[in-house]
């Protein structure tokens, strides 16, 4: 429960991925989680693909179309009807 995290698409790896993004349920911007890192003393790296390491390929994935990167299906949710299965 430290990190915050949101859905991205690595371009690089064609995976959607959980992606640091900010600290205690706080998403903050890439400049904002450098001075984070370094007053908290964090040994994480955010705002990288958790798979390749790159943050040149993230793109924000976009949860209106939600089709799979790899076969272009659709995603399908749990029984609730409430959260996509994406990993």
């Amino acid at each position: 429960m430290r990190l915050a995290t949101d859905a991205y698409l690595c371009s690089k790896c064609k995976e959607i991925v959980a992606v640091s993004v900010g600290v205690y349920g706080e998403k903050l911007s890439p400049e904002e989680c450098v001075v984070k890192q370094a007053e908290m003393e964090f040994n994480m790296d955010f705002y990288k693909c958790p798979e390749c390491g790159s943050g040149d390929h993230l793109i924000l994935w976009d949860t209106k179309k939600k089709p799979c990167p790899k076969c272009g299906g659709r995603l399908k949710k749990d029984r609730s009807q409430s959260i996509l299965l994406w990993d």
